[in-house]
């Protein structure tokens, strides 16, 4: 969760353990968007992207300033996928992917 707050600005809004104290769930927003995220918990078939050679999945989330929110996911320990560029279609977008694997677009509409 640390990272989701440091990198994205997200706010927990419920979380769910299992008896032995490890996070069963995690809900959080990221802007107007609510995930779900959890540890890695291979006994219930959660795994991470790390684990499974990568993740065909992008969470994309529109920002106010992507050039910002870039550079704190980096520092916060994303690691650079596509760097923050003009697209065709008109945003500024890039791909990070965080300290688990998830790939994250972010974009700024013009």
């Amino acid at each position: 969760m640390a990272f989701y707050r440091n990198a994205f600005g997200a706010a927990e809004l419920l979380r769910n353990s299992l008896p032995d104290g490890r996070v069963l769930f995690v809900e959080l927003t990221v802007g107007p968007a609510r995930l779900l995220v959890s540890e890695e918990t291979p006994s219930l078939g959660a795994l991470a992207p790390s684990t499974i050679g990568g993740s065909p999945v992008l969470l994309h989330v529109e920002v106010e300033d992507v050039d910002a929110v870039a550079r704190q996911g980096v520092d916060a320990g994303a690691v650079v996928e596509m760097p923050v560029q003009e697209m065709f279609w008109g945003e500024r977008y890039d791909v990070v992917i965080d300290p688990f694997g998830h790939r994250w677009a972010l974009s700024t509409a013009p």
